[in-house]
């Protein structure tokens, strides 16, 4: 059977994204093997149609948590049965599949969920940033085969680098359901699923919930800020 390799640095049980492509590729004939992060409270991953493996890192954040994470991405890579594709999630999963996908000569897709350098968490961190563009730099020239989310950030990079990106869409999967009468007596419900990170909205979403009657605000994922959303939401009651 043939093999896909599926590299993310979020926690796979709530990247989306990932377990989409995990699926279709599933479905396709392939052997799909997820590789990610597990964290202190990452759920299990049941009735999920892909294999995976999650490493335990001794760092949570910081370069050092980068390195060890490609290390021991690039380790995996390296040694499991040839796969006939990897798929890399993100810059920062890029360096450890570039080089395994040339060493082991693996086609490679890269797939950028955002304009990684430009995210919240660096903008304000010069010299951190500075160290993903000279990676990005280096690394997207290179890359015969790149998706990306929408034409904007395509464009972009396509300018700076010369590289063509593909674009396939956040676009949530088509779901059978019965519609149902609505009890304006009962509470509604409206639902953040995704990574808890800066520049999300979600402190701005839980100070307005004080303003929107009738309504809980639930939020279902992990992420950098988890512990300072908590804070606010005890702080706000």
């Amino acid at each position: 059977m043939k093999r896909a390799f599926i590299s993310v640095i979020n926690d796979l049980a709530t990247d989306q994204r990932v377990g989409r492509v995990a699926k279709l590729l599933s479905e396709q004939g392939f052997e799909v093997i997820c590789l990610g992060r597990r964290l202190k409270n990452s759920p299990d991953l049941k009735n999920k149609p892909f294999k995976h493996r999650r490493y335990r890192m001794l760092f949570s954040r910081g370069p050092l948590f980068y390195a060890c994470f490609n290390l021991r991405l690039v380790i995996t890579l390296l040694f499991v049965k040839k796969p006939v594709v990897m798929i890399s999630n993100d810059l920062d999963t890029l360096p450890a599949n570039f080089l395994a996908s040339r060493i082991r000569g693996v086609p490679l897709i890269y797939d950028s969920h955002e304009l990684f350098t430009q995210v919240p968490e660096l903008i304000h961190r010069k010299t951190v940033q500075s160290v993903w563009k000279l990676i990005e730099r280096i690394l997207v020239p290179k890359l015969r085969h790149a998706v990306t989310v929408n034409y904007s950030i395509a464009t972009i990079y396509r300018r700076l680098y010369g590289t063509r990106f593909k674009v396939v869409r956040n676009v949530p999967e088509k779901l059978e359901y019965t519609p149902r009468k609505i009890d304006p007596a009962a509470k509604q419900m409206i639902i953040y699923q995704g990574s808890l990170n800066v520049g999300r909205g979600l402190e701005l979403m839980i100070d307005a919930m004080h303003y929107i009657q009738n309504v809980r605000f639930v939020v279902v994922g992990t992420g950098d800020i988890e512990d300072e959303l908590k804070q606010r939401v005890v702080q706000s009651k």
